[in-house]
């Protein structure tokens, strides 16, 4: 049976034999949900067609689930549910060198797969969150109010709730996001006379034939507006200038992401992330704590948390000397507070992290 996840033409496949023996720790420790990985099953299920007829033998009996709607009795076969537990794979798209996402000890054996499968896993898992975190933070359809609440429970069992309000800061950047994407489109466009084709994922290219008049005039207007740009110059004058503007745009969502972060060891994410590795160590002799002093953080386990953040790229102190240190700081904070890692929560908007209406 093949257990081995494989990299082909930018598509990692991930056996579900795998996903099925670590998903119980995804659960335990990072509050895992199938919820997270929705469009990976719906492309399974899209990529093999079943007929409900072939599935009537007893044993399919649990993948049978009844429908009740609009006063309509019936029932339907759960496809995504059976096809989650076959020896399929699950396909993602691979962002990078995940298959050497850790590089442990070579002495382990048994235990360095389970751990290496875990955190590809979660890097996957990752990368679809960051990217509906961009969706939230830069896109224009945002909504008008942008604050993170961050939910603790103290070891009294009470319930502490941190507000961070960044709707200020995400309408600018959005402004500057905005003028940087006209900014560029009009150089394009002063550079090259070639009509623009437009392409989406799954959509029809379009290709816009009169772009250089009509959509250079508008772009104009607004630079001349709200910018103060001279259209009487020359064309090399106005793409200097183009360029200047840029850089200065770049400057300001520079100044207003510094501003965005969250004081060190009080985002949630890097909460969940580095809390839940911790306590998918503890499952492996390897990694675990000593027997002696079993809620003891040790140097590896901060090391390994460590190359996790910096793969996925998770700003977390500004000083790297003091990472180490800071890092292990804020997990017996977290060990106290006996804090539980919810990924799903964090991704689909309820407690501990809550994007407002």
């Amino acid at each position: 049976m093949n257990e081995k996840i494989t990299i082909e033409d930018g598509i990692l496949f991930f056996p579900l034999k795998v996903f099925r023996r670590i998903e119980p720790l995804l659960k335990e420790c990072f509050g895992f949900s199938r919820e997270l990985i929705k469009e990976e099953i719906e492309h399974l299920v899209a990529s093999l067609p079943l007929l409900e007829n072939d599935f009537q033998d007893s044993k399919f009996a649990k993948y049978w689930c009844s429908l009740d709607s609009d006063g309509m009795k019936g029932c339907y076969f759960d496809r995504a549910a059976f096809l989650m537990d076959t020896d399929l794979c699950l396909c993602f798209e691979a962002g990078g060198d995940e298959t050497n996402l850790f590089k442990l000890d070579p002495k382990v054996k048994n235990e360095r797969d389970d751990i290496e499968y875990t955190l590809l896993f979660l890097g996957l898992l990752y990368n679809r969150l960051a990217y509906a975190e961009m969706d939230r933070s830069n896109c224009t359809l945002k909504p008008d109010k942008y604050i993170i609440q961050s939910s603790i429970i103290t070891g009294d069992n009470k319930e502490i709730v941190e507000s961070y309000d960044f709707t200020e800061n995400v309408q600018i950047n959005n402004i500057h996001n905005r003028q940087q994407d006209m900014l560029k489109l009009y150089r394009f466009m002063l550079t090259s006379e070639q009509p623009i084709t437009l392409r989406g994922k799954d959509h029809k290219a379009i290709t816009l034939t009169c772009a250089q008049s009509w959509l250079v005039e508008l772009l104009e207007n607004e630079f001349i507006k709200n910018w103060g740009l001279n259209r009487n110059r020359t064309r090399q004058e106005i793409l200097q200038e183009v360029d200047e503007l840029l850089e200065e745009s770049k400057r300001r969502v520079k100044d207003v992401d510094d501003k965005t972060k969250m004081p060190s060891g009080k985002d949630p994410l890097v909460n969940i992330l580095a809390y839940g590795t911790y306590k998918l160590l503890q499952h492996h002799p390897s990694f675990a704590s000593p027997e002696n002093a079993p809620t003891r953080i040790t140097a590896t386990q901060v090391e390994c948390i460590i190359r996790y953040l910096n793969y996925l790229e998770i700003p977390y102190c500004e000083n790297a000397h003091d990472l180490q240190e800071s890092l292990d700081t804020l997990l017996r904070k977290l060990q106290k507070q006996n804090f539980q890692p919810d990924l799903h929560s964090y991704t689909f908007g309820a407690s501990p992290v809550h994007f407002s209406k």
